[in-house]
């Protein structure tokens, strides 16, 4: 079941727990195990939220989001030099990963990104079996898409993205930040790094999935 859930987007604790709940109980299972396990969350995420949006100027919370960012900024910075050392594993993967990242940087789409440096590197790597194929037709893909205007908050387009992030993010939620960044910070304006790091911050001190982080900025 871990891997099936490796092979679908989304968090993989919250899709095993639904999926345990489908094999005990059937429909109603997989229900009561979402909810449980999600809601709880949810509630303190959401009350939190409301602090913050409420209190968030105040010294006092200030002074405990500045004691809390340290600690995430370095768990966050741990976990992508890890994921960095599994994921480049030669000088071609590492060459592609940097073009991305500087791409990402100059404010490309990091999803177009994704996909285009992940066929570059299939093409690279088979090009015996494809016969040589040309990257011409898959690299101006990472430089079609810049950075969209800004424009007003809006239910239904806060609902299109999460639901966008939502279709392609595999495992980690630490790569929901750079996602989160490229949408609310850098193309709407939505919100301020600060402020997404405030966040992050109280999504990681939360039980329950690191996507509760979409109810905070939801708020």
């Amino acid at each position: 079941l871990l891997g099936a859930t490796n092979l679908i987007p989304g968090p993989n604790s919250t899709e095993m727990a639904i999926h345990l709940g489908y094999v005990r109980a059937g429909w109603p299972g997989l229900i009561a195990a979402g909810v449980s396990f999600i809601a709880p969350a949810m509630v303190i995420v959401l009350v939190l939220a409301w602090a913050y949006a409420t209190y968030g100027t105040t010294p006092e919370a200030d002074g405990l989001l500045y004691g809390i960012k340290p600690v995430v900024i370095a768990i966050v910075a741990q976990a992508l030099w890890e994921l960095g050392r599994k994921a480049v594993k030669g000088p071609l993967t590492a060459i592609v990963g940097a073009a991305a990242l500087s791409l990402y940087l100059l404010g490309q789409n990091e999803i177009a990104l994704l996909a285009v440096g992940g066929l570059v590197v299939m093409v690279i790597a088979n090009r015996q079996r494809l016969g040589r194929a040309p990257l011409s037709a898959v690299a101006p893909l990472g430089l079609a898409l810049g950075p969209l205007a800004a424009e007003p908050v809006n239910l239904a387009q806060l609902f299109w993205i999460f639901l966008k992030i939502g279709s392609v993010l595999y495992g980690s939620g630490y790569v929901l930040l750079a996602f989160l960044r490229a949408d609310f910070v850098v193309r709407l304006g939505w919100l301020t790094d600060a402020q997404l790091i405030d966040a992050v911050s109280i999504g990681q001190v939360t039980p329950g999935p690191v996507f509760t982080t979409a109810t905070f900025i939801g708020y």
